[in-house]
């Protein structure tokens, strides 16, 4: 039987600062992956204040509005990086970003353990039959 039945959702949106444009998670633009959130503590003779939290969401044309003569862009493969940034901040990732390389690490850690264990047991057996091989 076919029925119709109103649906509520909700959906977390976030708001550009300067242009106001809404970035959704569900939408297929990509905006909500490429926006940039900024978020620290002034620290102490802070511009903004000892202590004052400062915050901002944009969209990535805003950032490129805004930042594009500051920013040196260098075209790199993502997968098989030919350059490395020159450091490596936590919080000059995007939260996207940041889930991805943790995932990574820990997918790595997690294969160099299997290997070391393989490793380990591969070298056993060879011990095993090169002590059973005596030579007549």
């Amino acid at each position: 039987m076919l029925q119709q039945k109103p649906i509520t959702t909700h959906q977390i949106v976030c708001t550009c600062d300067r242009c106001h444009r809404e970035m959704h998670t569900q939408k297929f633009d990509c905006e909500w992956d490429e926006r940039l959130t900024i978020s620290f503590r002034g620290g102490y003779n802070s511009v903004f204040g000892d202590g004052s939290l400062v915050e901002c969401d944009l969209c990535q044309q805003c950032v490129k509005d805004m930042l594009e003569k500051y920013l040196r862009v260098t075209i790199d493969e993502p997968f098989d990086p030919k350059y490395k940034p020159q450091a490596e901040y936590y919080r000059a990732y995007q939260d996207y970003q940041l889930r991805d390389e943790v995932q990574m690490s820990e997918f790595r850690d997690e294969v160099n353990q299997m290997f070391r264990g393989l490793s380990k047991k591969l070298r056993e057996k060879e011990e095993e039959r090169v002590g059973q091989e005596k030579p007549q």
